[in-house]
């Protein structure tokens, strides 16, 4: 892991297989604010050095809440536009299956998303998915 940023919400890297991980501290019931999903995208965008990169959202310590529009900003902002390939999220808990559920179900991401329950199942998926679509470029 060169290059790591450390945020209030989580740390953003690029893993060996060279995914950006997004790895999501607990927050112990803290509220995600607009401000933390601009400075998650900002530095997403840093991380991946502007170019086209499956992201990997490990959600598994979250447990905290996100005010309205955190949902809206991870949609819509052009930095993750740009880079964000497919994304694999990773929860363990019923309430983070709900609020992925729900940001698929409401915000219809333009790319590839899908959960998972563990790391291992996210890369694998990740991986061959992102070797088949460059194939077809």
């Amino acid at each position: 892991m060169n290059n790591v940023i450390e945020l209030r919400t989580c740390s953003i890297f690029l893993d060996k297989n060279g995914f950006c991980v997004v790895d999501v501290k607990s927050l112990d019931c803290d509220i995600v604010t607009q401000k933390d999903a601009n400075e998650v995208c900002d530095a997403v965008f840093e991380v991946c050095s502007q170019k086209r990169t499956p992201l990997v959202f490990d959600m598994i310590d979250f447990k905290g809440q996100m005010e309205p529009g955190v949902r809206a900003i991870f949609r819509h902002n052009e930095k993750l536009a740009k880079i964000k390939h497919t994304t694999a999220v990773i929860i363990n808990s019923l309430g983070n299956r709900i609020l992925v559920n729900f940001y698929i179900k409401f915000n219809k991401p333009e790319t590839t998303l899908k959960m998972f329950s563990s790391k291992g199942s996210a890369v694998d998926w990740l991986s061959k998915t992102f070797e088949r679509e460059t194939e077809l470029v």
